[in-house]
């Protein structure tokens, strides 16, 4: 595939996406957050073009794909239904490794009763402006190439959403806890950059939300905006970010340093509820 330039790209499969579009190895959300995180070694390791060892994909992780791809009623499927009821037989192991191989998700029966109705709940409580699905930002800051993928984009709302399937506790404060674990407010600003960088709009003028729902019945749906106060935190950390991986880029020097310091372990205010358990090594 020839490599992407700087500006908003519709109908480029996930696939494409996922394997780094840009002429240079790029910055994404989930990158930026790795390296914030972990270190540049991990996000190295990581990255498809770098390192290339991706991340495993759990059973959770796999929902939400399919979800997504669900949600996306005008692109090409990339996942392919199998006749098999588990991957118990070497027949059934042979044909998922070779969906996978081909770039796309193999999935079985039980996957899609699981995701169809998460996919359904999201279409019929979700009132969306006219939008286009699943748009690549490819932008610059600075000599770093970056990229981002929006699940809906609508140009003339200067607003974008992101999809969250989500077994965890959708109150209020569950919802707050997912997003710092995660560092979803992170990705909503290094989203919104790219934005900004695509279409010369005012990042003052550009929204986000961030649409939660829960993978089991009733499979409550949540929109979330996030405040000025968490967002402005978003943006610290996703320039922090940039930050490293120009200078890691830059410099050659993936290494993790904190392996360059020894650590001094304070004790915890909670110390004294914690059970000592002996070890035999």
């Amino acid at each position: 595939m020839t490599p992407l330039t700087p500006g908003l790209h519709y109908g480029i499969p996930a696939k494409a996406y996922h394997a780094d579009p840009c002429p240079m190895p790029s910055l994404s959300s989930g990158i930026a957050r790795k390296i914030l995180a972990e270190s540049p070694a991990h996000a190295y390791l990581a990255h498809p073009k770098l390192g290339g060892a991706g991340s495993t994909t759990t059973a959770a992780m796999g929902l939400g794909q399919l979800v997504h791809s669900l949600m996306d009623d005008n692109a090409e499927k990339d996942w392919e239904l199998g006749v098999f009821d588990s991957y118990k037989s070497g027949e059934a192991r042979a044909w998922r490794d070779r969906v996978a191989l081909s770039g796309k998700m193999p999935v079985l029966d039980r996957d899609l009763v699981d995701a169809q109705p998460v996919a359904d709940a999201l279409k019929g409580k979700v009132l969306l402006p006219e939008c286009q699905s699943e748009v690549t930002a490819i932008w610059r800051e600075g000599d770093v190439w970056c990229r981002a993928r929006y699940d809906k984009l609508a140009i003339t709302n200067k607003d974008f959403w992101d999809w969250k399937t989500s077994s965890n506790d959708l109150s209020d404060r569950g919802i707050i806890k997912t997003i710092a674990k995660y560092g979803y407010h992170i990705q909503i600003a290094f989203y919104l950059r790219g934005l900004k960088a695509c279409t010369g709009l005012d990042l003052n003028d550009l929204s986000a939300t961030l649409v939660f729902v829960a993978t089991k019945a009733p499979y409550t749906v949540r929109r979330v905006r996030l405040t000025p106060t968490f967002l402005g935190e978003g943006h610290r950390k996703a320039g922090e970010a940039i930050a490293k991986w120009d200078a890691a880029m830059k410099s050659g020097d993936w290494s993790d340093p904190r392996e360059s310091a020894v650590m001094e372990a304070e004790m915890p205010v909670w110390m004294d509820d914690v059970d000592i358990e002996i070890s035999t090594s």
